[in-house]
């Protein structure tokens, strides 16, 4: 996993910002299929019930992170309403992997479960209820990406306690780096100095994520 990685990473940092924050909208040959058309319809009504949800093109990145660097073990923390997970499931697909993800709100689990189905990817994920701190405590496996998208100020909590089961060729993805960078600046200064973590800030939209590789 680690060279293709490395190889997408080059890649990626040659695509302009403004580049990425245009795909916006969903291509014609994604609104033809049925779950795109359902993604469509949750990221025009999840924020406004206040789900702050991944936008289109944050969800399209992660899909194609997973595609890219082969990743078969995904750990999410923060599932909400399930946007994310199902753009994550759509590249587990292809990977043949999975999808274990931690929510504490269990009106936003059962709304999430649904979600999953209707999608039709409810077999690639196991969604975990309860503190994320305590479950990810309890986890044994090893993941190949992880994308933290909750408790902005946890962040570095989050990382510190699952950090081990990160292998070297692993990915961490940290939604939100650009548009409350302020709220999660311990998390932001420790990715980028730590010594085993190469890590890029991306504007691929208002909310950024900040993108790092164990080497």
């Amino acid at each position: 996993m680690k060279k293709t990685f490395v190889s997408f990473l080059s890649t990626l940092l040659l695509v302009s910002s403004a580049a990425l924050a245009q795909q916006r909208q969903f291509t014609t040959d994604e609104m033809e299929k049925p779950v795109y058309r359902f993604l469509m319809e949750l990221h025009q009504s999840g924020r406004k019930q206040g789900m702050m949800n991944v936008p289109p093109q944050d969800g399209r990145l992660l899909q194609m992170l997973i595609k890219i660097s082969g990743a078969k073990n995904v750990l999410e923390i923060g599932t909400s309403n399930g946007v994310s997970a199902i753009w994550m499931a759509l590249g587990l697909v292809e990977t043949g992997g999975k999808l274990t993800t931690l929510e504490i709100d269990p009106d936003k689990v059962k709304l999430a479960l649904e979600n999953f189905r209707k999608a039709g990817v409810d077999d690639r994920i196991q969604l975990i209820e309860g503190d994320a701190v305590q479950t990810l405590r309890r986890l044994t496996e090893t993941y190949d990406m992880i994308f933290i998208d909750a408790a902005k100020q946890q962040y570095k909590d989050y990382l510190d306690i699952i950090y081990t089961r990160i292998p070297k060729g692993g990915v961490i993805v940290a939604h939100n780096a650009v548009q409350l960078a302020a709220s999660m600046r311990d998390y932001l200064d420790h990715v980028q100095d730590h010594p085993e973590l190469d890590t890029v800030i991306l504007t691929t939209g208002y909310d950024g994520v900040a993108l790092s590789y164990k080497k």
